[in-house]
């Protein structure tokens, strides 16, 4: 039976850079989220074998959600600066490997998707969504799963009746009532997920819920029908749209074999060898000055100096020397980063063996610890929030624990590893946040990426 794979590009992009360490071309063009994104590509083809498939991008920031509630997402912050400039190549990508791109403006990618797999229900057709967005639960369905390929995760009815408590189609109802952090939707006051759900399972949907919102006692009854509006409001802000005017011939979405001479010129571009060795592409030509001894020195020496590429780098060998000299730096350069080099570069051209399995295992570990440490904090803290939103971190450290400013910064206070390393010697929150964030770099960085990254031939 025809299966259609809608991939979640924009949601792809972020977990491409974040599980990918820095990387650039020879022109200092960042590459490490382009990199990541093409092998999640390939991977994806190569191990579902979809008979079609699309790329589904966000065309900006702001849609008609905006327009109906302005502080919709409003606490994202802007995209990392070494990102940015990687954004133009992702649809590029999509195209020289011949993915279909879809995109509609003043909708988001989630409303395209939704359109496209209703449409494919209709039809009797097995749509699967890649993405790890827990919004698209609702559109789940006997004909709609998702598919969280970093952690090759399966999810239908049954799953999003385990994570929510309620049918896919009312899982909209429960973050209009308890909220969503990550889109800045505030919800009901006083209303948690579990109350929302327990709600829900009682009055069977939000509509109902405000109807009788008048026979429900005390303060909860009392904040339902102060915020009726509000709750309606939410819900439509976290509904999926499943009529976006998007056009599209089905027969556009059949796999096809890549563009190998667009991708090579691509690849080429951003210097991606060990890619085009893959897809049995040719290999890129070697860049002028590269694999030069010189040019390799030059090169770590000017990261010594500078690990953070904030300065211009220094190209001359003898004013290097000097300046590795005056820093202190020149026992470093000579007795490890130099040896390093060359068995780093056989590292990189031979790879290294994973244990696949033993992986998944610490993920899976890893995942049950962070949801203790999560449960620790919001007890300890009085009330559930996300742990990873900046803005409400900022207030329950310093409006609701109280504890002192360390340093400000330019959206509010500081909370970061140095801050959070001081409060800690304060109250066990911070220290319990340190933590989280040790285990969450650890999970999203080696357990869940290095298994997207094994070449086929090994």
């Amino acid at each position: 039976m025809d299966r259609l794979y809608l991939i979640d590009a924009s949601g792809y992009i972020f977990r491409a850079y974040y599980a990918i360490r820095p990387l650039s071309n020879s022109k200092g063009l960042p590459t490490n989220a382009l990199y990541g994104f093409t092998s999640m590509l390939l991977k994806l083809v190569r191990e579902e074998k979809p008979d079609h498939i699309a790329c589904v991008f966000d065309v900006a920031r702001k849609t008609f959600r905006n327009e109906k509630f302005p502080a919709y997402k409003a606490n994202r912050a802007e995209p990392p600066p070494d990102l940015i400039p990687q954004f133009p190549y992702f649809r590029k990508i999509a195209r020289v490997l011949n993915l279909p791109v879809l995109e509609l403006a003043n909708y988001e990618a989630d409303d395209v998707i939704g359109t496209l797999a209703k449409k494919m229900e209709r039809r009797k057709l097995q749509t699967v969504i890649v993405t790890a967005d827990k919004d698209m639960m609702q559109l789940v369905g006997e004909k709609v799963t998702i598919f969280d390929s970093m952690k090759e995760r399966r999810i239908g009815i049954a799953e999003v009746k385990e994570r929510f408590g309620v049918e896919p189609e009312r899982v909209p109802d429960v973050l209009a009532l308890a909220g969503d952090a990550s889109d800045n939707i505030p919800g009901v006051p006083g209303v948690g997920e579990k109350t929302a759900i327990k709600l829900l399972q009682e009055y069977g949907s939000l509509e109902n819920l405000l109807k009788n919102a008048g026979k429900i006692p005390g303060k909860l009854g009392e904040k339902l029908r102060e915020s009726e509006k509000e709750a309606r409001l939410f819900k439509e802000i976290a509904t999926i749209v499943t009529d976006a005017p998007i056009e599209y011939d089905f027969k556009d979405f059949e796999l096809r074999e890549p563009d190998k001479k667009g991708m090579r010129e691509l690849f080429t571009e951003l210097e991606f060898k060990g890619l085009m060795k893959e897809l049995g592409g040719e290999a890129p030509a070697k860049p002028s000055g590269e694999g030069n001894e010189t040019d390799i020195e030059i090169r770590i020496g000017n990261y010594l100096l500078d690990p953070d590429h904030k300065s211009t780098p220094i190209e001359d060998q003898e004013e290097l020397k000097r300046h590795l000299e005056e820093e202190g730096l020149t026992k470093l350069f000579l007795e490890i980063e130099l040896p390093l080099a060359p068995v780093l570069a056989t590292m990189e051209r031979n790879g290294v063996l994973i244990d696949v399995e033993r992986l998944k295992k610490s993920s899976a570990e890893y995942a049950v610890k962070l949801a203790g440490i999560e449960k620790q904090v919001h007890e300890l803290a009085g009330l559930e929030f996300n742990l990873n939103s900046t803005k409400q971190l900022q207030a329950v450290l310093f409006t609701k624990l109280q504890l002192p400013v360390v340093r400000k910064t330019k959206t509010g206070y500081s909370t970061d590893v140095e801050v959070l390393t001081e409060l800690a010697k304060q109250h066990e929150v911070p220290r319990l946040l340190l933590e989280y964030r040790t285990l969450t770099k650890l999970k999203s960085t080696y357990l869940d990426a290095l298994p997207e990254l094994i070449s086929p031939e090994t």
